[in-house]
């Protein structure tokens, strides 16, 4: 979320509104859904980076039966085989969940700007329906 949220306020305030001031939050409520979106994809590149050699260490043991020093020796010299299906994946994950999370609780605010932890919620349970869907 640090990914993302970091994107989010980026694309923001240098591309749909340079002369905003970062402490009103204004790309909370007002950003596109382009924003969104890219601040999305940008989380899925990070988490994919990062989880990428764990879930080769995970298939490792769970398809070839090795065990744990084994699928790590393995995984260090070949620590990103897989890389472009895991990092299409978690791309598209985080920018639908994102999109669809954000039009959804935007569409519950009140004149504030504001949602209750249940919309938010509510919001976040259809977004990873809504991937899911999509996906599989």
């Amino acid at each position: 979320l640090l990914t993302r949220d970091s994107m989010r306020r980026y694309w923001y305030y240098r591309y749909e509104d340079p002369n905003g001031h970062p402490a009103q939050k204004a790309y909370l409520t007002k950003d596109s859904f382009t924003s969104v979106a890219v601040s999305g994809v940008a989380a899925g590149f990070v988490v994919s980076a990062i989880t990428q050699p764990v879930m080769m260490i995970k298939t490792k043991q769970q398809t070839q039966n090795m065990k744990m020093a084994e699928a790590l020796k393995h995984t260090a010299r070949h620590p990103f085989v897989g890389f472009g299906t895991h990092l299409f994946v978690e791309t598209a994950n985080r920018s639908i969940y994102f999109v669809t999370y954000e039009a959804l609780k935007r569409q519950y605010m009140d004149e504030q700007g504001h949602t209750s932890l249940t919309t938010r919620m509510w919001s976040a349970m259809a977004a990873g329906v809504a991937f899911l869907g999509f996906f599989f």
